[in-house]
């Protein structure tokens, strides 16, 4: 149940990041919690959230090798749940190239 606690500010935070070119992936590796209540809302109000529910867990390195064959942008950052970062980060980040 601590997902779900912390993914609701991590997903206002990536909504309200001042770049807004971006695409929010979720991959929901078999969770027990509100998680997938959660995304459905997000994803209801905010066309650049894909969810995804894994039918059975996978490991972590393969829910991360799932996250990142989903993105379809040039660059790719890892979010976790409980990721919160500045306003402005990735305005910052995509400003270097």
């Amino acid at each position: 149940p601590i997902c779900a606690k912390y993914l609701k500010s991590t997903l206002e935070n990536l909504q309200l990041q001042s770049y807004q070119n971006i695409e929010i992936i979720i991959s929901d590796n078999k969770s027990n919690d509100d998680t997938c209540l959660i995304c459905s809302e997000f994803c209801a109000e905010d066309e650049r959230i894909r969810y995804f529910k894994q039918t059975v867990p996978i490991t972590a390195f393969e829910n991360f090798k799932f996250v990142l064959k989903q993105a379809k942008g040039r660059y790719f950052m890892w979010a976790s749940y409980d990721d919160l970062r500045d306003r402005d980060f990735i305005k910052k980040l995509t400003a270097i190239y």
